[in-house]
């Protein structure tokens, strides 16, 4: 239920000037315990010239977990992967977070749908098929775009990139620069 109706509010709008290495970062402490626990090697390398953009925090952070539990999930459920990497970096005017597995990919006729809301490839009962929608939504809502792709050493490839922004200024007269 929380999940459709964040799908159907959509974005809270809360959005400031904020370093996507904090907001990844924050999301590693929270989840490093569970997939320790589950015997997932984590991979993290933080761009440390990233430069900071105009995004909401929260729901960035919204993204990345929601891309590490399905990847957790993904390898758990099919027996297949052990490790996920998670990374920062800057390619020309973006800043882009990967997040990879090595775990059973994504079959190639389910590539095209997986941002699709209410797609999903779970059980019942162990999806909505709203997480990566929701996801995919919050990044276009940025400016910015979700990409999927199985890894050539197979597994999920999923590629947030966000602009650069800046922040506003005020003026001398109060006018907006």
């Amino acid at each position: 239920v929380q999940n459709l109706l964040a799908f159907a509010r959509g974005g809270s709008n809360l959005r400031s000037y904020v370093s996507i290495n904090e907001a990844v970062e924050a999301v590693i402490e929270l989840r490093s315990y569970g997939l320790r626990q589950q015997s997932v090697g984590l991979a993290v390398s933080f761009d440390s010239d990233l430069p900071m953009t105009i995004a909401d925090p929260h729901q960035m952070q919204q993204v990345v977990l929601n891309l590490i539990t399905n990847a957790e999930q993904a390898m758990s459920d099919a027996g297949v992967g052990d490790s996920l990497l998670v990374k920062t970096e800057r390619s020309g005017d973006v800043i882009r977070i990967v997040v990879a597995d090595n775990g059973p990919g994504i079959p190639e006729e389910n590539i095209e749908r997986i941002f699709d809301p209410f797609f999903t490839t779970k059980d019942v009962g162990k999806g909505t098929g709203l997480g990566l929608s929701i996801c995919y939504g919050i990044v276009s809502e940025h400016g910015g775009h979700l990409r999927v792709r199985n890894g050539s050493q197979g597994g999920a490839v999923f590629t947030v990139e966000l602009p650069i922004a800046t922040p506003l200024k005020s003026g001398a007269n109060g006018a907006t620069l």
